[in-house]
């Protein structure tokens, strides 16, 4: 079991993780990978103070994704 942190999360939303990030996550077994619900709130916490915009629909949607799919 592979419990992210809201660092790693935040990281796996960009355009363009960090590889190292990217090659750790890809490597994993997605039923191995878990998140805590303080992460959650924080990666949303913090998109619902970003100004209106592109960049938030893109992390919006990158969120949801995400969070699907751990």
């Amino acid at each position: 079991m592979f419990l992210l942190d809201t660092n790693i999360l935040s990281a796996m939303m960009s355009a363009e993780p960090a590889r190292e990030v990217a090659a750790f996550v890809s490597g994993k077994p997605s039923d191995l990978l878990f998140t805590a619900a303080i992460c959650q709130a924080e990666i949303f916490s913090g998109l619902a103070i970003m100004p209106p915009g592109r960049r938030r629909y893109d992390l919006e949607a990158a969120s949801h994704g995400m969070f699907r799919s751990i």
